[in-house]
């Protein structure tokens, strides 16, 4: 999956430079002039229970995106943690 970011209709860009898989809404971290995403990294399965979720804001300053928060990055069968677990 990958996260495509607008701002009144323009594209601004992706919120990440690469894919990730599992990647949902988050709405306790989603106001007018933000976006909060969770990203799951799996456990013992796909759809398992016991995958870890870290929590990611992205929020327009009135010029660019501010970022808090790091998602986890996965190349290959490496998985770098993200910052932020929730």
């Amino acid at each position: 999956m990958q996260v495509l970011l607008f701002h009144r209709g323009g594209y601004v860009g992706t919120a990440e430079p690469t894919w990730n898989s599992f990647i949902s809404t988050d709405p306790a971290h989603t106001t007018d002039d933000s976006v909060g995403l969770k990203y799951k990294v799996v456990g013992s399965c796909d759809a398992c229970a016991d995958g870890t979720f870290y929590c990611v804001q992205y929020r327009w300053d009135g010029a660019k995106v501010v970022t808090s928060g790091r998602p986890p990055r996965i190349i290959g069968t490496t998985v770098e943690p993200g910052s932020t677990k929730c």
